[in-house]
C-alpha cells in the first residue's frame, strides 16, 4: 500500500490514470481481467455477489490502496466486483509495466514475490467457496 504522499507523487509519475464517476462499476466478479488499480482520489467498494444474486460488500477501498491485483498475478478471473462509492481518480497498472519492472529486480526479490504471489493465488483459490461465474461463457446442458 502507498503510505506517502511521495509515494503516490511516484506511481502518478508512471502510471495512467482514469476516472470514475460515482456508483460505477469498475470492474464485475467473473470477468477475466489484466490490470490491477490504485486508488488515487476517492472511494471503492469491494463486493461479491451470493448465490442469489445479492451483492455483500467486503471492503472499502481508499487512497492508496491496490485492488485488482490477482489480475496481473496470472491473469485470474475476477473474484469480486470493483465499483466506486464517489468518483474516483485511479491509477492502472498495466501488465506490461510490471514485467518490465519485474525483469530488472535483484534474483532475491524476484523469488520472493514469486513465492508470495503463488500463496496468495494459491490461498484465494481456497477460501473461493463457487468458481466465479464467467459472463462470456456460454452455458452448456
Amino acid at each position: 500500500m502507498a503510505k506517502t504522499v511521495s509515494d503516490m507523487n511516484a506511481f502518478a509519475a508512471v502510471l495512467p490514470a482514469v476516472t470514475y464517476g460515482p456508483n460505477k462499476v469498475i470492474f464485475r466478479e467473473g470477468q477475466s481481467g489484466e490490470d490491477a488499480y490504485i486508488v488515487l482520489t476517492g472511494d471503492v467498494i469491494i463486493c461479491t455477489q451470493t448465490e442469489k444474486g445479492e451483492l455483500v460488500h467486503l471492503t472499502t477501498l481508499k487512497r492508496g490502496q491496490l485492488f485488482g491485483e490477482l489480475a496481473l498475478l496470472n491473469e485470474f478471473i475476477r473474484t469480486a466486483t470493483a465499483i466506486t462509492e464517489t468518483g474516483c481518480e485511479l491509477l492502472v497498472v498495466r501488465p506490461a509495466l510490471m514485467r518490465t519492472k519485474f525483469a530488472q529486480a535483484d534474483p532475491i526479490m524476484k523469488f520472493w514475490v514469486e513465492y508470495l504471489s503463488e500463496r496468495v493465488v494459491d490461498l484465494s483459490k481456497r477460501v473461493s467457496p463457487k468458481p466465479p461465474k464467467n459472463p462470456a461463457a456460454k452455458e452448456t446442458k
